[in-house]
């Protein structure tokens, strides 16, 4: 029987978790629950400017998006991490998949939801916006971006076209190559920048948060040369002057702050986004992975459980921020309060969502992954 090796195909073997990468997930998740818990709390009448300690202003829940360029940070490092582990065009075929059962099930579910609501409220229903959601890449756009039925599937549609990227260097046999991969989405902003066209492909797929996923990749990179310890000292020096800096641009310029989260699928600000935005991310995510103690502890559980539950608190927490908008109409919440019960209730509803439904189709997904392994094994001779 042929082997593995020569048929171009290893059969995927799990990576060493991380569990400061998980405790990293559960944070940037309940930063961006933190972000449209500010954004409803700002925008709602009973919530003049500075009534809130914890949001006083929209530039402040702005901030919380950074949770979304941690994730993107986070996913450069684990997909340079685990591509070594295939090879050849089946390799790539069976990255993809794994990919899509990851994310594709729980989405789709949370979508449906969504256009129920839709259907209920009688809103109109954008047949792009139903192709963009099964698609997750905008392939049907042409100079306007039509938004998903679940609002957050645009920043998964970036996740695909990264996975794109990396299979395709799988496919070639260079799955391992941190280098050319780093190459690659580190190029592909700056061709957008000298080729212009107006289509959303385009500007997705050399969109400026492709560095954020670079900085990831980087991240790998030093990790796998044991480089994060000894320069966590550094790493941390530089990440407090952004801390330090932040109040003072969000005082002088509150507007741009504002400016960095719109429209991130039209490329206008992603740029200088992956540089506020994307360098502390990767900063932070350097210092803690490079720092193992952090991993012990209860308030590292706490995260750590956060983080198995990321992906399901990620896409439940809307559902919850609607609802307390309506609890709010009936019962107007102190401003504190308001934040405070969606951070708690999201974190809630999401690890209730991993358990019943996030998990159990993981566990049937990675039984067909496993079962297509042993039958391409079987076949191969």
């Amino acid at each position: 029987m042929t082997t593995a090796k020569s048929t171009g195909f290893v059969a995927p073997a799990p990576v060493r978790r991380l569990e400061t990468v998980q405790m990293l997930r559960g944070l940037a998740a309940m930063l961006v629950v933190y972000h449209h818990a500010g954004v409803l709390l700002v925008t709602r009448p009973s919530s003049p400017p500075g009534q809130s300690l914890l949001i006083p202003s929209q530039a402040t829940a702005q901030l919380g998006a950074i949770g979304v360029d941690l994730f993107f940070v986070i996913s450069g490092f684990v997909m340079a991490l685990s591509a070594r582990r295939f090879v050849g065009p089946a390799g790539a075929g069976v990255f993809l998949t794994q990919r899509f059962i990851r994310i594709a099930p729980l989405f789709y579910l949370a979508s449906l939801l969504m256009l129920a609501e839709a259907l209920r409220a009688r809103l109109p229903i954008d047949p792009a916006a139903v192709l963009n959601t099964i698609t997750f890449i905008p392939f049907f756009d042409d100079e306007n971006y039509s938004w998903p039925l679940h609002y957050l599937g645009w920043t998964l549609g970036f996740e695909f076209v990264f996975y794109l990227f990396v299979a395709g260097l799988i496919a070639g046999g260079r799955g391992g190559r941190h280098g050319l991969l780093l190459a690659v989405l580190v190029a592909l902003p700056l061709a957008g920048m000298i080729i212009a066209p107006k289509l959303i492909l385009w500007k997705v797929l050399t969109n400026g948060l492709m560095w954020e996923f670079a900085l990831g990749v980087l991240a790998c990179v030093l990790w796998e040369k044991h480089w994060l310890e000894r320069l966590r000292p550094a790493f941390a020096a530089v990440f407090a002057v952004f801390l330090v800096a932040a109040p003072f641009a969000l005082w002088l310029s509150p507007d741009y702050q504002l400016a960095l989260g719109l429209e991130p699928p039209e490329g206008a600000n992603t740029r200088v986004r992956s540089f506020y935005w994307g360098l502390p991310s990767f900063l932070l995510f350097c210092i803690v992975v490079g720092s193992g103690g952090l991993a012990e502890g209860r308030a590292a559980r706490l995260f750590k459980l956060l983080g198995d539950a990321s992906y399901s608190i990620y896409l439940s927490h809307l559902f919850v921020v609607l609802a307390i908008r309506e609890i709010d109409k009936r019962i107007s919440l102190p401003a504190d309060l308001f934040v405070i019960a969606t951070l708690v209730l999201s974190a809630i509803v999401g690890i209730a969502v991993y358990r019943l439904a996030e998990k159990p189709m993981l566990g049937v997904g990675q039984r067909i992954i496993r079962g297509w392994s042993l039958r391409h094994m079987r076949t191969a001779g």
